[in-house]
């Protein structure tokens, strides 16, 4: 008995601890400050086999798009590994911009962002060519928590984040689409592993899947 009364207690406190942290996770990245900020970092998602955008990667980009043409941001920052259809994701993204008219000089290209740990550490690598003191990170609202955690952790304090649909702006991503993704983003996403993206694929594929790749996380507050 005694051993179900724990096994019923447990599960009761992981139950409340998941809603919580979900809930932190959500009203996070729903939520814009209004900030302004030297530059956007807007993070990569998938390009279509056909070299378009997915749908996903083009609400970043209008979403930066707009912070860049309400004076919010100066720069724009797009962040993108290469992916299995073949396209490098951040220069597909600065391709869009310029459509949008934005000037190539405004532009800055990072075509080795295969993850968030990786945007994080090469956007900080250009903060003394760059000058740049705040940054706003863009992505959806599921990914922003994260996102802002990993720059704090790496030593940047000054960055706030928006996303494609927020509580100010009317919620627009679709929350049926996202449910896994936003289980994903709150308990199993590793803070990092090291070396490059195939190495860390490679020793990926040799760990169990629970033990050692996927790392429960602790509840990243972002205040």
């Amino acid at each position: 008995m005694k051993i179900r009364r724990l096994a019923f207690y447990t599960l009761v406190l992981l139950v409340v601890w998941g809603l919580v942290h979900t809930g932190v996770v959500v009203a996070d990245g729903l939520t814009d400050s209004g900030q302004r900020a030297d530059v956007a970092v807007v993070l990569g998602n998938t390009v279509n086999r056909d070299g378009s955008l997915s749908e996903r990667l083009r609400q970043r980009l209008d979403c930066g798009l707009r912070l860049y043409r309400a004076g919010r941001v100066q720069r724009l920052l797009v962040s993108g590994g290469l992916g299995k259809e073949g396209f490098y994701e951040g220069s597909k993204m600065r391709d869009y911009l310029r459509r949008q008219g934005v000037p190539d000089s405004l532009i800055v290209v990072d075509n080795k962002g295969n993850t968030t740990e990786l945007t994080v550490r090469n956007t900080l690598r250009l903060q003394d060519s760059l000058g740049f003191r705040s940054l706003i990170a863009v992505s959806q609202y599921y990914h922003l928590t994260r996102t802002k955690m990993l720059f704090r952790k790496a030593g940047f304090p000054h960055i706030s984040g928006v996303s494609p649909g927020t509580w100010s702006g009317g919620i627009c991503t679709p929350w049926a689409g996202s449910s896994w993704a936003i289980i994903s983003s709150c308990c199993f996403k590793p803070y990092s592993l090291p070396g490059t993206s195939q190495q860390r694929g490679a020793s990926a594929r040799k760990k169990s899947f629970l033990a050692k790749y996927w790392r429960f996380r602790s509840l990243p507050y972002p205040f």
